[in-house]
Order: structure tokens, then C-alpha cells, then sequence
């Protein structure tokens, strides 16, 4: 009988603990209209290798348990572009996104006229400051 209970003991405290090693990381952020600067509901955040997914709330807030590693993040929500972005998950972090409207601007239009090569972002941003001297 002594001995069960020495194996027992040593299972709860010597195995047990590598059991519980597989901690989750948090994963949060806001998502946002690039445009109006005000949140989106109901965006769709997904980490692509795992599928664990959630939508954003009345306030475009987001929060994810993921493990540690490799994700890719994808946030999309209809009538904007999809975001997507790879990282090494190691610790608690936060992606805050502003999504870009489908319709906004003429950004191939702007990007031939610049000899720099702009992200979408940059463009963008380009183009609202071209909008606003106007």
C-alpha cells in the first residue's frame, strides 16, 4: 500500500508537471476602419495553422490563446481588404490592425505615378494626404 502511494506521489509531482508545459500565449489587439479610425464588429481573426479563431466585439477588440511558435494572424471582415501577417509567437502580445475599405482610392493609379516602391499601407497613406490637399 506504501508503495502506491509513492508512486502516486511521484506521479503528481515529478510527471504531472510536464504535462501543464504546453502554456498558452495571449494574442489581442483592436481591429479598425483605416478610414474612419473606428471600430470594426464582427471582424473574422484566425491563427491559420491551428484554425483557432474568434470575431471582434462592439468595440473591433479581439483576444486569442494560442501556443507558442510559428502563426499566421488573417483578420478580415467584408468590404475591406484581408490582412494577414507571419510571426514567432514567444510572449504575450498585441496586433492592432487597421483594415483597409475595398473601394478606397485609386491606389494603382498613385503607385505608377511614384517611382518608390510603397506598400499598400504607404500608398495609402499617400493617397489620404493627397485627398486631404485637395
Amino acid at each position: 500500500m506504501k508503495t502506491i502511494i509513492n508512486i502516486l506521489l511521484f506521479g503528481v509531482f515529478v510527471l504531472f508537471p510536464y504535462a501543464g508545459n504546453t502554456q498558452m500565449i495571449s494574442v489581442s489587439g483592436v481591429v479598425k476602419n483605416y478610414v474612419s479610425d473606428g471600430a470594426i464588429e464582427n471582424a473574422s481573426i484566425y491563427e491559420a495553422f491551428s484554425g483557432i479563431g474568434t470575431i471582434s466585439n462592439s468595440n473591433g477588440y479581439y483576444h486569442l490563446l494560442l501556443k507558442p511558435g510559428n502563426q499566421q494572424l488573417n483578420i478580415s471582415s467584408p468590404g475591406f481588404e484581408k490582412y494577414s501577417q507571419e510571426f514567432r509567437l514567444t510572449g504575450d502580445t498585441i496586433i492592432s490592425v487597421q483594415l483597409i475599405p475595398m473601394n478606397f482610392g485609386e491606389r494603382e493609379t498613385v503607385a505608377d505615378r511614384d517611382s518608390d516602391n510603397l506598400t499598400d499601407v504607404q500608398t495609402a497613406v499617400k493617397i489620404q494626404s493627397e485627398k486631404e490637399n485637395f
